[in-house]
């Protein structure tokens, strides 16, 4: 096979063997660059935008993600409930003199006899629950209290949370 040998005549039309006849170097040079111009623009425009699409989808799943695990964190509605119902006042038997302090009362009881121990370990929750509002170490203070009972003492007045820890614990 040879090659044609370009044609000094900018507009040539040229017979190929067969059926049809080829123009060669039918465009002028300016419009080839104009056309080449436009497609690498159009190209270059198609890649920033899949690349940009690429990018939103990924921020998007991101602060998909970051929502969902905010949602699961949020205090569920039973929460507050709770909340409320640590502002009840507790029975008489609760009322802690002013000049113990919890914290005193919860250390009388490591070095107390099982007895007073958990009448202090009650003081203590009691004290922590109704002066503090401090529920996490009530529960603490009352889950002693039961692990060191023999048996359930109803005959006192109890806190809602100790009932609560109570009844979980049957």
């Amino acid at each position: 096979m040879t090659h044609p040998t370009p044609d000094p005549q900018p507009h040539c039309t040229e017979k190929v063997p067969g059926t049809f006849s080829v123009q060669c170097d039918a465009a002028p040079a300016g419009l080839r660059l104009a056309v080449l111009a436009r497609t690498q623009r159009v190209q270059r425009r198609r890649r920033v935008v899949r690349r940009a699409s690429f990018a939103l989808a990924g921020a998007l799943l991101f602060a998909a993600g970051f929502g969902s695990a905010r949602l699961a964190s949020s205090p569920t509605p039973g929460a507050e409930r709770v909340e409320n119902i640590a502002q009840v006042p507790a029975p008489e038997r609760a009322i802690v003199p002013a000049s113990s302090e919890p914290e005193e009362l919860e250390l009388a009881a490591e070095a107390s006899a099982t007895g007073q121990r958990q009448e202090l370990l009650l003081r203590a929750g009691d004290a922590y629950l109704v002066e503090r509002g401090d529920i996490e170490r009530a529960l603490r203070c009352y889950r002693r209290y039961l692990a060191s009972s023999p048996a359930p003492q109803t005959a006192r007045e109890e806190s809602w949370l100790l009932t609560a820890l109570r009844t979980q614990r049957l």
